[in-house]
Protein backbone atom coordinates (compact mmCIF):
# COMPACT_ATOMS: atom_id res chain seq x y z
CA UNK A 1 0.00 0.00 0.00
CA UNK A 2 1.47 3.36 -1.05
CA UNK A 3 0.78 6.59 0.75
CA UNK A 4 -2.11 8.67 -0.49
CA UNK A 5 -3.00 11.96 1.11
CA UNK A 6 -5.72 14.60 0.75
CA UNK A 7 -4.89 17.58 -1.43
CA UNK A 8 -3.48 20.81 -0.10
CA UNK A 9 -6.43 23.19 -0.29
CA UNK A 10 -4.50 26.42 0.38
CA UNK A 11 -4.36 27.28 -3.33
CA UNK A 12 -8.07 26.59 -3.69
CA UNK A 13 -8.92 28.84 -0.74
CA UNK A 14 -6.70 31.56 -2.21
CA UNK A 15 -8.59 31.43 -5.51
CA UNK A 16 -11.90 31.81 -3.70
CA UNK A 17 -10.55 34.75 -1.71
CA UNK A 18 -9.32 36.57 -4.82
CA UNK A 19 -11.94 35.81 -7.44
CA UNK A 20 -15.50 34.60 -7.06
CA UNK A 21 -17.70 33.23 -9.81
CA UNK A 22 -16.06 30.95 -12.36
CA UNK A 23 -13.14 30.17 -10.06
CA UNK A 24 -15.48 28.61 -7.51
CA UNK A 25 -16.04 25.66 -9.81
CA UNK A 26 -12.29 25.16 -10.09
CA UNK A 27 -11.83 25.29 -6.34
CA UNK A 28 -14.61 22.80 -5.74
CA UNK A 29 -12.90 20.39 -8.11
CA UNK A 30 -9.72 20.69 -6.05
CA UNK A 31 -11.55 19.40 -2.96
CA UNK A 32 -12.15 16.04 -4.66
CA UNK A 33 -8.55 15.14 -5.24
CA UNK A 34 -5.72 12.97 -3.97
CA UNK A 35 -1.93 13.08 -3.83
CA UNK A 36 0.01 9.92 -4.68
CA UNK A 37 3.59 9.78 -3.42
CA UNK A 38 5.99 8.07 -5.83
CA UNK A 39 9.77 7.64 -5.64
CA UNK A 40 10.14 10.54 -8.10
CA UNK A 41 7.80 12.88 -6.25
CA UNK A 42 4.15 13.53 -5.39
CA UNK A 43 1.48 13.52 -8.11
CA UNK A 44 -1.85 15.31 -7.84
CA UNK A 45 -4.97 13.50 -9.02
CA UNK A 46 -8.43 14.93 -9.56
CA UNK A 47 -11.78 13.21 -9.37
CA UNK A 48 -14.48 13.41 -12.02
CA UNK A 49 -17.51 11.33 -12.93
CA UNK A 50 -18.26 9.63 -16.24
CA UNK A 51 -21.04 7.13 -16.90
CA UNK A 52 -21.87 7.28 -13.16
CA UNK A 53 -18.32 6.08 -12.37
CA UNK A 54 -16.03 8.12 -10.10
CA UNK A 55 -12.59 8.31 -11.71
CA UNK A 56 -9.24 9.71 -10.63
CA UNK A 57 -7.07 11.24 -13.35
CA UNK A 58 -3.41 12.13 -12.86
CA UNK A 59 -2.45 14.58 -15.61
CA UNK A 60 0.86 15.54 -17.17
CA UNK A 61 3.29 13.26 -15.36
CA UNK A 62 6.77 13.61 -16.92
CA UNK A 63 8.05 10.18 -17.93
CA UNK A 64 11.25 11.54 -19.54
CA UNK A 65 13.45 14.61 -19.56
CA UNK A 66 11.90 17.12 -21.89
CA UNK A 67 13.43 16.95 -25.42
CA UNK A 68 14.51 20.56 -25.76
CA UNK A 69 17.86 22.24 -26.36
CA UNK A 70 20.64 19.67 -26.60
CA UNK A 71 18.12 16.85 -26.10
CA UNK A 72 16.22 17.73 -29.28
CA UNK A 73 16.55 14.91 -31.85
CA UNK A 74 18.10 12.69 -29.15
CA UNK A 75 16.92 9.48 -27.52
CA UNK A 76 14.74 10.13 -24.46
CA UNK A 77 16.33 10.16 -21.01
CA UNK A 78 14.67 9.15 -17.75
CA UNK A 79 12.72 11.84 -15.92
CA UNK A 80 14.28 13.61 -12.96
CA UNK A 81 12.61 13.78 -9.54
CA UNK A 82 10.46 16.71 -8.42
CA UNK A 83 9.72 18.02 -4.92
CA UNK A 84 6.07 19.07 -4.93
CA UNK A 85 2.89 18.25 -6.79
CA UNK A 86 2.83 21.97 -7.58
CA UNK A 87 5.95 21.42 -9.71
CA UNK A 88 3.76 19.57 -12.23
CA UNK A 89 1.33 21.26 -14.58
CA UNK A 90 -1.79 19.26 -13.79
CA UNK A 91 -4.36 21.07 -15.90
CA UNK A 92 -2.98 22.55 -19.14
CA UNK A 93 -3.58 20.47 -22.29
CA UNK A 94 -0.26 19.30 -23.76
CA UNK A 95 0.32 18.53 -27.44
CA UNK A 96 3.61 17.69 -29.09
CA UNK A 97 4.35 20.08 -32.02
CA UNK A 98 2.15 19.34 -35.04
CA UNK A 99 -0.06 20.87 -37.69
CA UNK A 100 -3.54 21.21 -36.24
CA UNK A 101 -5.98 18.69 -37.66
CA UNK A 102 -9.30 16.96 -37.09
CA UNK A 103 -7.60 15.13 -34.21
CA UNK A 104 -7.47 18.43 -32.34
CA UNK A 105 -10.66 20.14 -31.27
CA UNK A 106 -11.11 23.68 -32.66
CA UNK A 107 -8.73 22.88 -35.51
CA UNK A 108 -7.57 25.80 -37.63
CA UNK A 109 -4.74 24.23 -39.67
CA UNK A 110 -1.92 25.94 -37.80
CA UNK A 111 1.13 24.69 -35.95
CA UNK A 112 0.26 23.92 -32.35
CA UNK A 113 1.94 22.25 -29.41
CA UNK A 114 5.12 22.50 -27.38
CA UNK A 115 8.40 20.62 -27.48
CA UNK A 116 8.34 19.86 -23.75
CA UNK A 117 5.53 17.37 -24.25
CA UNK A 118 6.70 13.99 -22.95
CA UNK A 119 3.99 13.52 -20.35
CA UNK A 120 1.48 10.79 -19.63
CA UNK A 121 -1.94 10.64 -17.99
CA UNK A 122 -3.12 7.89 -15.64
CA UNK A 123 -6.76 6.94 -15.04
CA UNK A 124 -8.32 4.56 -12.54
CA UNK A 125 -11.53 4.23 -10.61
CA UNK A 126 -11.79 6.13 -7.35
CA UNK A 127 -13.05 3.00 -5.63
CA UNK A 128 -10.05 1.16 -4.20
CA UNK A 129 -9.33 -2.37 -5.37
CA UNK A 130 -8.19 -5.10 -2.99
CA UNK A 131 -5.47 -6.16 -5.42
CA UNK A 132 -3.17 -4.55 -7.96
CA UNK A 133 -5.01 -3.86 -11.21
CA UNK A 134 -4.12 -4.80 -14.78
CA UNK A 135 -2.66 -1.93 -16.77
CA UNK A 136 -3.46 -0.77 -20.30
CA UNK A 137 -1.08 1.60 -22.10
CA UNK A 138 -2.84 3.22 -25.07
CA UNK A 139 -0.89 4.88 -27.91
CA UNK A 140 -2.93 7.53 -29.69
CA UNK A 141 -3.48 7.59 -33.49
CA UNK A 142 -2.48 10.30 -35.95
CA UNK A 143 -0.21 8.85 -38.64
CA UNK A 144 2.81 9.64 -36.45
CA UNK A 145 2.22 13.29 -37.36
CA UNK A 146 -0.54 14.56 -35.07
CA UNK A 147 -2.71 13.63 -32.12
CA UNK A 148 -2.27 13.70 -28.36
CA UNK A 149 -3.22 12.06 -25.09
CA UNK A 150 -5.57 15.03 -24.67
CA UNK A 151 -7.97 13.63 -27.26
CA UNK A 152 -8.62 10.39 -25.37
CA UNK A 153 -9.83 9.45 -21.91
CA UNK A 154 -10.56 6.16 -20.19
CA UNK A 155 -14.19 6.83 -19.26
CA UNK A 156 -15.84 4.02 -21.22
CA UNK A 157 -13.15 1.45 -20.36
CA UNK A 158 -13.44 2.19 -16.66
CA UNK A 159 -17.21 1.97 -16.75
CA UNK A 160 -16.94 -1.75 -17.52
CA UNK A 161 -13.44 -2.71 -16.32
CA UNK A 162 -11.55 -2.24 -13.08
CA UNK A 163 -8.13 -1.39 -14.46
CA UNK A 164 -5.48 1.30 -14.70
CA UNK A 165 -5.21 3.14 -18.03
CA UNK A 166 -2.14 5.11 -19.13
CA UNK A 167 -2.07 7.40 -22.19
CA UNK A 168 1.31 8.96 -23.11
CA UNK A 169 2.34 11.63 -25.56
CA UNK A 170 5.23 10.90 -27.91
CA UNK A 171 7.15 13.04 -30.38
CA UNK A 172 5.60 13.39 -33.83
CA UNK A 173 6.50 14.38 -37.36
CA UNK A 174 10.00 15.71 -37.99
CA UNK A 175 10.82 15.96 -34.28
CA UNK A 176 9.80 12.35 -33.76
CA UNK A 177 10.83 10.50 -36.90
CA UNK A 178 13.37 12.46 -38.98
CA UNK A 179 16.62 10.52 -39.43
CA UNK A 180 19.90 10.71 -41.33
CA UNK A 181 20.76 7.20 -40.13
CA UNK A 182 23.55 8.21 -37.75
CA UNK A 183 23.83 9.19 -34.08
CA UNK A 184 23.08 12.87 -34.71
CA UNK A 185 19.58 11.97 -35.92
CA UNK A 186 18.94 8.39 -34.81
CA UNK A 187 15.32 8.33 -36.00
CA UNK A 188 12.12 6.76 -34.68
CA UNK A 189 12.36 8.94 -31.59
CA UNK A 190 8.60 8.74 -31.16
CA UNK A 191 8.88 4.96 -30.77
CA UNK A 192 11.75 5.40 -28.33
CA UNK A 193 9.53 7.79 -26.37
CA UNK A 194 6.90 5.07 -26.20
CA UNK A 195 9.49 2.63 -24.87
CA UNK A 196 10.51 5.12 -22.20
CA UNK A 197 6.85 5.58 -21.25
CA UNK A 198 6.48 1.81 -20.92
CA UNK A 199 9.60 1.66 -18.76
CA UNK A 200 8.26 4.43 -16.53
CA UNK A 201 4.95 2.63 -16.16
CA UNK A 202 6.69 -0.64 -15.33
CA UNK A 203 8.71 1.09 -12.60
CA UNK A 204 6.02 3.35 -11.14
CA UNK A 205 2.52 2.09 -11.82
CA UNK A 206 2.34 0.24 -8.49
CA UNK A 207 2.06 3.63 -6.77
CA UNK A 208 -1.22 4.12 -8.62
CA UNK A 209 -2.61 0.67 -7.82
CA UNK A 210 -1.47 -0.96 -11.07
CA UNK A 211 0.26 -4.32 -11.46
CA UNK A 212 3.65 -3.94 -13.22
CA UNK A 213 3.50 -7.62 -14.20
CA UNK A 214 0.19 -7.24 -16.04
CA UNK A 215 0.72 -4.54 -18.64
CA UNK A 216 -0.94 -4.56 -22.06
CA UNK A 217 0.00 -2.15 -24.86
CA UNK A 218 -2.67 -1.13 -27.35
CA UNK A 219 -3.38 1.56 -29.90
CA UNK A 220 -5.28 2.61 -33.01
CA UNK A 221 -3.93 3.63 -36.42
CA UNK A 222 -0.34 4.79 -35.75
CA UNK A 223 -0.78 3.63 -32.18
CA UNK A 224 -1.70 0.14 -33.34
CA UNK A 225 1.24 0.08 -35.74
CA UNK A 226 3.46 1.10 -32.83
CA UNK A 227 2.35 -1.95 -30.87
CA UNK A 228 3.35 -4.14 -33.81
CA UNK A 229 6.74 -2.45 -34.07
CA UNK A 230 7.43 -3.01 -30.38
CA UNK A 231 6.46 -6.66 -30.58
CA UNK A 232 8.69 -7.24 -33.61
CA UNK A 233 11.65 -5.22 -32.35
CA UNK A 234 14.63 -7.31 -31.13
CA UNK A 235 14.95 -4.77 -28.32
CA UNK A 236 11.61 -5.94 -26.97
CA UNK A 237 13.01 -9.43 -26.47
CA UNK A 238 16.42 -8.56 -25.09
CA UNK A 239 16.23 -5.39 -23.01
CA UNK A 240 14.35 -4.40 -19.88
CA UNK A 241 11.49 -3.73 -19.45
CA UNK A 242 9.76 -5.00 -22.58
CA UNK A 243 11.04 -8.55 -22.26
CA UNK A 244 8.55 -9.31 -19.52
CA UNK A 245 5.80 -7.23 -21.11
CA UNK A 246 5.95 -9.05 -24.43
CA UNK A 247 6.23 -12.49 -22.85
CA UNK A 248 3.21 -11.82 -20.67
Amino acid sequence: MHLRAPCNLNAARLNIAIVLGAHILICISFVNCVVVHTKLGPVLGHEYKAHSTAIYVFKNIPYAKQPIGELRFQLPLESEAWKSENDLNNSQPVYCPQVSSSYIKSSSHRVVGQEDCLFLDIYHRKEKSKEALPVLIYFHPGRFSYGSKEEYRADFLLKYNDMTVVIPNYRLGILGFLSNQDSSLPGNLGLWDQRMAMKWVHQNIEYFGGDPQRITIAGHDAGGASVGFHILSPLSHSKYPLTDLVKN
